[in-house]
């Protein structure tokens, strides 16, 4: 992705502060799994994730993700078939 202005801070010439914001991109995502197969009861997966993508400039990024989600009707361990999960997560990308 190729921002419209590039995220910089510079301070000009009549000592104001000038600079550009890159661009951001929001997204989400459902996905649904069973991760049940023959022998194995794993039971089913569901769960959405959102993302805010920050371009600094064309060569790199930050995103940060938050997923939650659940899995149900899998074989019970320590006397449970269900639970829920929350991932959060950031990761910065630089192209070379």
């Amino acid at each position: 992705m190729q921002p419209f202005s590039n995220f910089f801070r510079v301070r000009t010439t009549d000592d104001m502060i000038d600079g550009g914001w890159g661009a951001w991109q929001v997204a989400a995502r459902y996905s649904h799994a069973d991760l049940s197969d023959l022998n194995v009861h794993g039971g089913i997966s569901d769960e959405v994730t959102f993302s805010l993508i920050w371009y600094f400039n064309s060569h790199s990024k930050l995103i940060f993700n938050c997923t939650s989600g659940d899995i149900r009707d899998r074989r019970p361990a320590d006397g449970q078939t269900a639970g829920n999960f929350t991932i959060l997560g950031t990761r910065l990308a630089v192209d070379f």
